[in-house]
């Protein structure tokens, strides 16, 4: 970004910095959008979530009731209670 804020060109950047103009012009946008620290590395969103609402809610009423067998996946499982708190 330095050398893009010291007028130099997005090619000559990606040169310095030893990746692609692809690269460097998402630096430039996330710099736009979030000045220095939009260039922080982010926790990308992931995959959205297969449950509704009502969905969410029953599974918690499950979990507090006790074990019994579901057709889904652990990790589907362990997913949705991570985003639920």
């Amino acid at each position: 970004m330095a050398a893009i804020l010291g007028s130099g060109s997005r090619s000559e950047a990606a040169k310095l910095a030893g990746v692609t103009l692809e690269i460097v012009g998402d630096w430039v946008l996330r710099f736009n959008d979030g000045g220095p620290g939009g260039l922080a590395k982010r926790k990308e969103p992931g995959r959205a979530s297969l449950l509704k609402d009502a969905q969410r809610a029953r599974l918690s009423e499950m979990v507090e009731t006790g074990p019994i067998q579901l057709s889904i996946t652990r990790h589907t499982i362990g997913r949705e209670l991570r985003a639920m708190g």
